[in-house]
């Protein structure tokens, strides 16, 4: 699990914690690293390409709770909570540090 001490930004998808949203994660995912990054989603790379959509949605549909998928994506390190949490921040630096 991310700590705040590691200067993470938690994404504003709480609401989506306890109900989790009929929008796929993938989805979910490009749209909130678009904001993230200002950045039109369909000028992203595909999803597919790091990380399995399908297998997304199964970790949030049926998964338990307490699992979660880290992958990067767009720059951005990404975990995925089977809660349907979002987490992004910055990939770590080559020192261990968050890069700003």
């Amino acid at each position: 699990m991310l700590s705040a001490t590691s200067k993470l930004e938690v994404t504003q998808l709480e609401n989506q914690r306890t109900n989790r949203s009929s929008e796929p994660v993938g989805v979910r995912v490009v749209n909130e690293v678009a904001r993230r990054t200002n950045r039109d989603p369909r000028n992203l790379p595909v999803l597919g390409e790091c990380v399995d959509p399908d297998a997304l949605d199964a970790l949030v549909s049926s998964g338990p709770p307490a699992l979660s998928v880290q992958f990067r994506y767009a720059g951005l390190r990404v975990v995925v909570g089977g809660d349907g949490r979002i987490e992004m921040a910055a990939p770590p630096a080559s020192d261990g540090t968050l890069s700003e």
